[in-house]
């Protein structure tokens, strides 16, 4: 504690040295807390637009069903294995999908479209984002017949809430045609949904194209980690279907999430070391500085380990007041991006996407550690170097 109470005095009593080293610290902490804090938004993002309006956490489909594009009715998973997937221990919601290609027509214009077709109820609670991405004056599915609508394919064929269109099978085991009435827009940040998706009840999309009750893909709910859930499912169901991970049906997501993570890296390195050498640097030219102090404490008795301790202490407690410093400014920039937001243009999407920043724990824990540890590592390095002086030779400097 007494060493800790020097460490205090001299740090306040050569206020210049110190806020030039607590800046330095701060501003490091807060550009790499802010970067981070960035990355965790659109991860985030990813998953809403991902997880929360396509796939759910874990998908499960027919062997082959992830890598092949079939014409027509894609290879069905019967109840009896929906059921069994319903059943497994950490699934929460299971969505029955029915994926199938379909001829959609307005009376005047007849064009191609992936029919899908979902259970109103559960999808709405498995991905609820798209069930709530509807435009003004459009309702979500109900069990009557009725079709939601991409907003680029219904501006193209201006269809409208209310209008009715004709649905009918395209490459499928047998021909059939249903009459529907359009019930929403929807306004998706996929470009695919907007473009060629129209979404049915699954029943209309399993009398149209004579499934039967069998479904194409089964979107799951699960507790804990999705990839977790993902293995145990696969391991359960043998072969008998294939089980992937949002991350794994959508690699594009998880590829630019973790490109966001590798520039974090990158960013968090380069920066160490402009950090490491900057503060290394100023510790030794103190060191140069307090000579005489250092030689005198010396002189009346006072042990190398005593002064080395003292030099570490005021390092680090440099290092946490440039965290605090750091934090607090990357508190108040992320707060005005998330109130502001970051709009980022997609291509094929209603409306850009928009990230709303926050300092999570994580990240000030994170940047936390960055700077107690640059700062331990520099101290540690000076407090040797105090080891090496000797006492008259030390007395003599200036």
């Amino acid at each position: 504690m007494r060493l800790l109470g020097f460490a205090l005095r001299n740090v306040l009593r050569r206020r210049g040295r110190s806020a030039a080293t607590g800046a330095l610290l701060g501003l490091c902490v807060a550009a790499l807390a802010t970067r981070h804090s960035v990355t965790e938004a659109i991860e985030q993002l990813t998953h809403d637009t991902v997880v929360e309006t396509r796939t759910g956490e874990v998908v499960v489909r027919p062997p082959g069903g992830f890598d092949e594009v079939p014409l027509g009715v894609p290879p069905l998973l019967d109840e009896a294995l929906a059921a069994e997937v319903r059943a497994h221990a950490g699934v929460e919601l299971v969505a029955g999908r029915l994926y199938a290609a379909a001829l959609l027509s307005d009376a005047r214009t007849e064009t191609p479209v992936v029919l899908r077709g979902v259970d109103p109820v559960l999808e709405a609670q498995v991905c609820p984002r798209f069930s709530r991405e509807l435009r003004a004056g459009g309702a979500w599915l109900s069990a009557a017949a009725g079709g939601v609508v991409g907003y680029a394919l219904a501006d193209a064929l201006g269809l409208t809430v209310g209008q009715r269109v004709t649905l009918s099978s395209s490459g499928t085991a047998r021909a059939n045609a249903l009459e529907l009435e359009v019930v929403a827009v929807s306004e998706s940040g996929l470009a695919l949904e907007n473009r060629r998706v129209i979404t049915v009840p699954l029943e209309l999309a399993q009398a149209l194209t004579g499934a039967g009750a069998g479904v194409s893909e089964l979107g799951l709910s699960v507790q804990g980690d999705p990839e977790v859930a993902a293995r145990t499912l696969a391991a359960k169901l043998a072969g008998r279907a294939e089980v992937r991970a949002w991350r794994d049906v959508h690699p594009l997501a998880r590829d630019n999430v973790e490109r966001q993570h590798r520039l974090d890296v990158l960013a968090t390195l380069v920066l160490l070391v402009v950090v490491l050498g900057a503060l290394l640097a100023l510790g030794l030219l103190a060191v140069d500085e307090r000579g005489r102090e250092v030689g005198t404490m010396m002189s009346f008795g006072m042990r190398r380990a005593q002064i080395a301790s003292m030099f570490f202490s005021e390092g680090v407690l440099l290092g946490v007041l440039g965290a605090a410093v750091g934090l607090l400014l990357s508190a108040a920039v992320t707060y005005a991006l998330s109130t502001r937001g970051i709009r980022v243009p997609h291509m094929g999407a209603a409306h850009p996407a928009v990230l709303r920043p926050t300092l999570s724990l994580v990240t000030v824990a994170w940047g936390s550690a960055l700077s107690l540890g640059a700062s331990a590592v520099t101290a540690a390095l000076v407090a040797w170097r105090v080891t090496r002086l000797e006492p008259i030779e030390a007395t003599r400097w200036s």
